[in-house]
């Protein structure tokens, strides 16, 4: 509905002020005093002395305006001239309440904007009160617009109208600049003015068909707030009113420029079509012509396809900040995403656009409208850069991520696009991949949901992404983080083999590139509770890859038996390892080819009584003592002696047995083990009859049993006695436990079932060796 307004003075008074004076004197019954008193600011009728023609008012120049009130409303009004007793003018306003459905018209039919029906210009002042009824429409007929009939086509009402402008020599080009240039006035709050080659007489006929033309081509959500004047006489520059129509009375003939008394012009916008003069319509502020421009060039004057774009540019921005209705950039992104979805491709930035929706979209997130057009958008974007096989920017990759971690609602279509654009990447350039990897995984949850579907999936993209995160690796820490990282965001890792192999491939490089290599070894330690409580078989594998690799590094890098000793702390890292990697003893003998600790071994072995694994260790043992590199090591034959002494029964004959494998380790081994007695000695409190400190029974019987086996093992291999480092072995041992000298009478037994040949050879064995031993054999 319309609310009317009637203003002029009255003699005896009005409905404001209720005296004498210019004053509202009629109006609908809907507007309230407050309401009056702010549209009396607009009623005025400022002309210049020189066109008020006192002979016949009639003659005198009527002004009509239209503008947006502060409350959004929107005024209509009229402003004549009228002289009786004295000089007086009446203006006469329509108000359309904004969001009521006669505004929504208003809006939609712009005839009721240019063509409002006929205005009161007369007004009996006999005292009555006046009031006046609320209209549902204030559109005139169709007579006053040649080119406005709803019967007509598009191409029918674009010639009429190009004919109608081409009468004030008006044509397209210089129509559409007219717009260009009404855009920028309004955004930044300047005045465009509009010189005719009419007078005052015919100047409202010629503005009502020029501003037809040019509300035709305006977005619905402008043509309210490009409030114009249709007779600009040179005063009454209002804030609200952006265009001004100007007779060719106001301009002097010597400067052919628009004369404004009351206003500084230097940065407003003058089109003088009377006498083709323009002043700063080709500023470098103005933007040049895109995509809205052609998009209205391009489908005509009152096409069904251009009221479709405007009421696609409504429902976008219904929700949105009333800037945005405003800028000539807005236009030109709908322009482009309309046609886009309508007909693929059009002029299309598409980063440019996407960020514009978003930026929509972060007004009111929930308006479905909007929130269903970006999601076509990108639906559509995304099957594009499928058939085009190009990929997206990574700025636009960025905005995406952005943006996605925001909206509820758009997530995955996000995620779809950024995954596709990655796809794409790994065909074309890797560079870029890499760059765009770089920016998903800078997003863990972005990240995660793309690793199943576009990395863990594509061989290509999971090889360049594996290299990417490990070659920022320079230590094994940094390189268990990583491996961590990895085996929780790609749930079965396990079964790739580009896993395992660029775990060995980085592993490999860290080790040879880092200083202190043993020490990196070391460090895994220091994590072990982590890997503990962390089931994922891939970091256990990493643990047992890293340490695999220093062993295959041994002798490159030069490490010695010493060095290994500093790695107690694997050990029971190991020991929980293994609880999850095939056999035990298996695992146990490839983690003592890099360190032997003999306290974690006897913890591990005596708390095992599978006699499967017993054998396992046993035979780990004796590959263990085949290396040439662990040939003499003591904390080898530390293990020998736990696993064959740690039960009950002590079995000194098998142990000696493991020595056929290399009969020179056997000598060794016993210096080895008669040194731990005397080392046992020193610490006991048993003393013999002398004072002297001596063995215990157990000590004495474990040293007998062991020298029992010792001379069965000779007995069947008495070849091997010729080697004089037995000898040597017997004389040390001697040294280190005097006690082994009386031990020879228990052991007369098993030196008898020797053979009758051998006993020379014995007989020399003895003499060199001890002379118990020399007695058994006289």
């Amino acid at each position: 509905m319309y609310d009317q307004q009637l203003y002029t003075r009255s003699n005896h008074g009005g409905l404001v002020l209720n005296t004498p004076g210019f004053d509202t004197v009629a109006k609908t019954e809907g507007l309230t005093l407050k309401e009056l008193k702010e549209l009396e600011n607009y009623c005025k009728y400022e002309v210049d002395g020189n066109l008020i023609n006192t002979e016949d008012y009639n003659l005198c120049p009527k002004v009509r305006s239209m503008l947006e009130l502060p409350n959004g409303n929107v005024l209509i009004g009229q402003s004549v001239f009228r002289m009786e007793n004295r000089a007086v003018f009446l203006t006469h306003n329509f108000i359309c309440q904004k969001g009521s459905l006669s505004w929504e018209n208003m809006r939609h039919n712009y005839r009721e904007l240019t063509s409002p029906q006929e205005f009161i210009e007369t007004f009996a002042d006999n005292g009555n009160k006046i009031n006046l009824e609320q209209l549902h429409s204030i559109s005139a007929s169709a007579k006053n617009a040649p080119f406005g009939s709803s019967a007509s086509t598009g191409r029918n009402q674009a010639k009429l109208m190009m004919m109608a402008l081409e009468k004030y020599h008006i044509n397209s080009e210089a129509l559409f600049k007219l717009i260009n240039v009404l855009f920028f006035a309004l955004e930044n709050g300047r005045k465009l003015f509009v010189s005719l080659p009419c007078g005052t007489q015919e100047i409202n006929a010629a503005a009502e068909i020029i501003l037809q033309g040019i509300y035709a081509l305006l977005p619905y959500d402008v043509r309210t707030k490009a409030g114009y004047m249709t007779c600009f006489t040179g005063k009454g520059v209002k804030n609200a009113i952006v265009l001004y129509f100007v007779p060719k009375e106001i301009i002097p003939a010597s400067k052919r420029v628009v004369k404004i008394k009351d206003r500084n012009i230097s940065n407003d916008f003058i089109f003088n079509f009377n006498d083709s003069i323009f002043i700063n319509t080709d500023s470098d502020q103005i933007p040049p012509e895109d995509a809205y421009l052609r998009l209205l060039k391009s489908v005509g004057f009152g096409s069904e396809s251009l009221r479709e774009y405007f009421d696609f540019c409504e429902k976008v921005l219904y929700c949105t900040n009333e800037k945005f209705k405003t800028k000539i950039g807005t236009y030109d992104n709908l322009s482009r995403i309309f046609n886009y979805l309508a007909n693929g491709t059009f002029e299309l930035d598409i980063q440019k656009c996407t960020k514009f929706m978003m930026d929509i979209i972060a007004f009111d997130e929930d308006y479905k409208y909007t929130r269903n057009v970006l999601l076509d958008f990108l639906v559509k974007y995304n099957d594009t850069l499928k058939r085009g096989k190009s990929p997206a920017s990574s700025s636009l990759i960025r905005d995406l991520i952005k943006y996605a971690l925001k909206s509820k609602f758009h997530y995955q279509v996000c995620l779809n696009l950024i995954g596709t654009s990655i796809e794409l990447c790994s065909e074309n350039d890797l560079d870029l991949l890499i760059e765009q990897i770089q920016l998903a995984k800078s997003c863990q949850p972005i990240y995660e949901d793309l690793a199943q579907i576009y990395f863990f999936e594509n061989d290509a993209i999971f090889d360049v992404l594996l290299n990417y995160i490990f070659a920022e690796n320079s230590t094994f820490s940094a390189m268990v983080k990583s491996v961590e990282q990895i085996s929780n965001t790609f749930k079965e890792v396990e079964l790739s083999p580009l896993y395992s192999q660029a775990i060995q491939k980085h592993s490999d490089r860290v080790l040879k590139q880092c200083t202190n290599p043993l020490g990196e070894i070391y460090s895994l330690g220091s994590t072990m509770k982590m890997v503990q409580s962390n089931n994922k078989k891939v970091i256990t594998d990493f643990y047992y890859s890293a340490v695999n690799l220093l062993f295959e590094a041994i002798d490159e890098l030069h490490i010695t038996i010493g060095d290994l000793t500093a790695f107690k702390t694997l050990s029971p890292l190991f020991c929980y390892l293994s609880q999850n990697n095939q056999s035990k003893a298996k695992l146990l003998l490839e983690i003592s080819m890099i360190v032997f600790d003999p306290q974690y071994f006897s913890i591990t072995v005596g708390q095992e009584m599978d006699n499967i694994f017993m054998a396992d260790v046993k035979k780990t043992l004796k590959y263990i003592l085949s290396d040439p590199y662990f040939k003499g090591n003591n904390t080898v034959f530390e293990a020998l002696k736990f696993t064959y002494t740690s039960n009950k029964k002590n079995d000194y004959r098998e142990l000696c047995d493991h020595f056929k494998v290399d009969e020179q380790l056997f000598p060794q081994f016993m210096v080895w083990l008669v040194k731990g007695y005397r080392t046992a000695t020193s610490k006991s409190k048993v003393k013999n009859k002398r004072g002297n400190i001596q063995l215990s029974l157990n000590q004495k019987r474990e040293l007998y049993d062991f020298f029992k086996a010792v001379v069965s093992f000779y007995r069947k291999n008495w070849t091997l006695l010729e080697n004089d480092k037995i000898f040597k072995a017997l004389k040390e041992a001697k040294q280190a436990v005097p006690e082994i000298t009386h031990l020879g009478v228990d052991i007369k037994g098993d030196l008898l079932e020797i053979k009758i040949e051998h006993l020379p050879l014995l007989k020399k064995i003895a003499a060199k060796a001890t002379k118990p031993l020399a007695r058994m054999l006289k």
